[in-house]
This record gives C-alpha cells, structure tokens and sequence, in this order.
C-alpha cells in the first residue's frame, strides 16, 4: 500500500478522496467490459468477497492487487487513477466512459 500511496502523492492527487472513490471506479469499468466477478475472479485468483470489499471502498488494495485487477480489465492503471480524479474534480454523479481517453 506504501507504493501506491507514494504515486498518487507525487501526482498530487488527494490520496484520501482517491481512495474513497477508487471501488466504484474499478466496479465500473469492470462492468464496461462486462467482465463479470466470477470472470475477474478466475482472472485474478481474487474470491468474490475480496472483490466485493474492494469495489465497494471497504478495503483498499495493495499495488501488486491493483494492478492484477487492472490488467484483468484491460484498463492501464494510470488510467484507473485519472477516473477517479475526473470524479473528485467534478462529482460523484460523473459517469465514467472508457471514451474519456
């Protein structure tokens, strides 16, 4: 969790709201892709409860755990992060798009 915590501070990103938003963004653009949990699950070797916990901001994930998660989307994790700045910049009712990019 140190590393990670050390990228979003260098990228100046409030670190506390990323983290608060971080799950929903992954839950979303997991369903973007219509990557189902038991999907990501067998991509990931994640149970459903880890996931669950995770999508819904109950824990927060290790870089090595999140990084697994992106590459099982298909999604690049800096792009990951930029969603969920694009969220705390504008608001929670923003809905994120893989068009964004």
């Amino acid at each position: 969790m140190q590393e990670f915590a050390q990228i979003i501070k260098k990228l100046k990103l409030p670190y506390d709201v990323i983290m608060h938003t971080l799950g929903k963004v992954l839950q979303e653009l997991r369903k973007q892709k219509n990557i189902s949990k038991q999907q990501l699950c067998k991509r990931t070797n994640f149970n459903q409860g880890y996931i669950y916990r995770l999508e819904n901001d109950i824990i927060n994930p290790s870089i090595q755990n999140l990084e697994l998660y992106c590459k099982a989307i298909e999604v690049p994790l800096w792009q990951v992060i930029l969603y969920t700045d694009r969220i705390r910049e504008r608001d929670n009712n923003y809905k994120i798009s893989l068009s964004d990019f």
